[in-house]
C-alpha cells in the first residue's frame, strides 16, 4: 500500500544528497546519518559524497507509514 508518493517530493531532483534529506524529513545531521548508515534508507557513497535516490525515501516513508497503520486518502479505519 502507498501512503507517500513522488507527487509530495516533486520540487525535488530524483537524486538528493544529505541537506535534501534533512529538509524533506524535518530532522537533524546525527539522525540523517543513522539513518544512512542502518540502512533505512537505501544510499550510495561515492568518496565523501552520499547520493540518495528519491525512490528510496519514498519507500522509507511508505514503510513508516505501513507499520503506524495510518489509514490512506483521509478514510477511516474500522476499530
Amino acid at each position: 500500500m502507498t501512503f507517500f508518493n513522488n507527487h509530495e517530493l516533486k520540487n525535488y531532483p530524483d537524486t538528493l544528497d544529505v541537506n535534501h534529506l534533512k529538509e524533506i524529513l524535518m530532522i537533524g545531521d546525527s539522525l540523517v546519518y543513522k539513518l544512512l548508515k542502518d540502512n533505512k534508507i537505501k544510499n550510495l557513497r561515492i568518496g565523501k559524497k552520499i547520493i540518495i535516490a528519491k525512490s528510496s525515501v519514498i519507500d522509507y516513508l511508505n514503510s513508516l507509514f505501513a507499520t503506524k497503520g495510518e489509514p490512506t486518502n483521509g478514510q477511516a479505519t474500522n476499530t
